[in-house]
C-alpha cells in the first residue's frame, strides 16, 4: 500500500492541496481546522475525525484533542510543551 503524501481540502468553495511534508501541524477548532505550513495557512470545512483520517499515526502526534503536530518539525519536548520552531504548545 502506497502511502498518502498530499490530500486536498476544501474551504468555502475552495480546494487546496496539502502536502505532508510541509504541514506542520493541524489546529483543530469547533467549526473549523487549520493547516499550518511552512509558509502559509489553511482553512478547512472538514471535520477533525476526517482531517486525522488523512494524517499517518506514525508522523503525527496529537496532543489535547486540539492539534496533530508533524513529528519533524518539533524542535523540543519537554514535560510541559511541545515547541515547533519557536512556537511552544501545551502539553497539559
Amino acid at each position: 500500500m502506497q502511502s498518502l503524501t498530499t490530500f486536498h481540502t476544501s474551504w468555502e468553495g475552495q480546494l487546496s492541496k496539502i502536502s505532508l511534508d510541509e504541514l506542520m501541524f493541524v489546529e483543530m477548532m469547533e467549526d473549523c481546522c487549520v493547516f499550518h505550513l511552512e509558509d502559509s495557512r489553511v482553512m478547512a470545512e472538514e471535520s477533525a475525525e476526517k482531517i486525522m483520517s488523512y494524517l499517518p499515526e506514525d508522523r503525527f502526534l496529537p496532543v489535547r484533542h486540539k492539534y496533530m503536530i508533524n513529528r519533524s518539525y518539533i524542535t523540543d519536548i519537554n514535560d510541559d510543551y511541545v515547541y515547533v520552531g519557536s512556537l511552544r504548545i501545551a502539553l497539559k
